[in-house]
């Protein structure tokens, strides 16, 4: 058993060294992720209605539901396209949303969805089916919140959905 302890150690610190040597996406333009202090809230549940383009209910595991508006976009130029978006993605599907801890007895938040790891909200904005919006203060973190511009901007320069015009 002495034989495995320490090399099992020596690893265990290994990949928590390169763990802290992990650049992150944007990070030269956005900053570090890690240096941010704010508490999340990632919930499972399911998609159980899309209102618009921008808004679904969402069925929390344990029965709950919420109306998640979907923190940094808005579909108003795409609203059917959005709206086609999130129903072949998330209607009925199993998902993640992750929302600020200070709206968790809300009934209605702002709220990021991830399917199969995927950030939908992101999704939205790289396909140039919706448009970045400036989120409400602590709504979202500040680092994703840049993030999501420098994919506004990239698809806008290559054209991609409604910026092809």
């Amino acid at each position: 058993m002495k034989h495995f302890l320490l090399p099992a150690l020596i690893f265990v610190f290994c990949v928590a060294v390169n763990a802290q040597d992990k650049k992150f996406e944007y990070q030269d333009v956005c900053g570090d992720p890690r240096m941010e202090s704010s508490i999340w809230l990632m919930v499972s549940g399911k998609v159980i209605k899309i209102i618009d383009g921008d808004s679904v209910i969402f069925k929390e595991s344990n029965g709950r539901k919420k109306t998640i508006d979907l923190v940094a976009i808005n579909s108003s130029l795409s609203e059917a396209a959005a709206k086609d978006f999130l129903t072949r993605n998330v209607l009925d599907k199993k998902v993640e949303v992750s929302f600020s801890m200070s709206s968790l007895e809300k009934e209605k938040v702002w709220g990021e969805i991830r399917r199969n790891g995927r950030e939908i909200n992101r999704l939205m904005i790289e396909q140039g089916i919706s448009s970045f919006q400036k989120p409400a203060p602590y709504s979202f973190s500040n680092y994703t919140t840049c993030v999501y511009r420098q994919v506004e901007e990239k698809a806008k320069r290559e054209k991609i959905g409604i910026w092809a015009k």
